[in-house]
């Protein structure tokens, strides 16, 4: 198996510190977008209804990414025959519930600019139980943190992969042959190899978020 290039060796050479972020803040989206896609297959497989339409209208009338990964724990605790499998499914979406809370601040976020509109910091909102909006959680522009989007894509890529395997697996367990695999998926899922380095977290606040993927 050859290994994957991480996020930061893919980055084009010689950007400029506000475009290196856009960049590696692109490259978290696109992995999340992706991990979240399959989190929708996983949910066609254990919601039990193979028509065209019931696991969409389901999926999107849950209002946020926690909410529809917590839908999922649900519907995989109804079938015994994933008793074995459960442990697995559940670490894996916490894991994404690790990844979504990184993702959330920082499509959720602010962001300031210099006199020539490059970007140079990030600012959190939060909404108090009275309903007061402040900027909280403020981050300068810097290597460290454009590391710290670069680490949690190289993350949810290995998400990616074992997302596949978990949908290819309940996929067959639990016969739902109206969930389709591409090739690429099924090639994906024999490329598991998560690196053992959590994904970072943003600083935990009292408030609670004014918005929620």
């Amino acid at each position: 198996m050859t290994p994957r290039k991480r996020a930061k060796d893919l980055m084009p050479p010689n950007l400029s510190e506000s475009h290196s972020f856009v960049f590696a803040l692109g490259s978290m989206v696109v992995a999340w977008g992706n991990c979240e896609t399959l989190l929708l297959a996983l949910m066609e497989c254990v919601a039990g209804r193979p028509d065209a339409h019931s696991a969409p209208v389901v999926w999107l009338s849950q209002r946020n990414t926690n909410a529809r990964i917590d839908l999922v724990k649900n519907l995989i605790r109804l079938h015994r025959k994933l008793d074995d499998e459960a442990p697995r499914l559940f670490k894996l979406l916490d894991r994404f519930k690790g990844v979504t809370r990184v993702r959330n601040y920082f499509c959720h976020s602010g962001f300031t600019v210099d006199a020539d509109s490059n970007l140079c910091g990030v600012y959190g909102y939060s909404l108090s139980l009275k309903g007061a909006v402040s900027q909280e959680d403020r981050r300068p522009l810097n290597k460290a943190l454009i590391n710290q989007v670069l680490d949690c894509t190289d993350t949810t890529r290995d998400l990616i992969c074992e997302f596949w395997q978990a949908v290819i697996d309940v996929r067959e367990i639990l016969q739902a042959q109206h969930v389709g695999v591409s090739e690429g998926g099924r090639r994906a899922a024999q490329d598991v190899s998560p690196r053992p380095h959590p994904p970072p977290k943003p600083r935990q606040k009292a408030r609670r978020k004014s918005s929620e993927a």
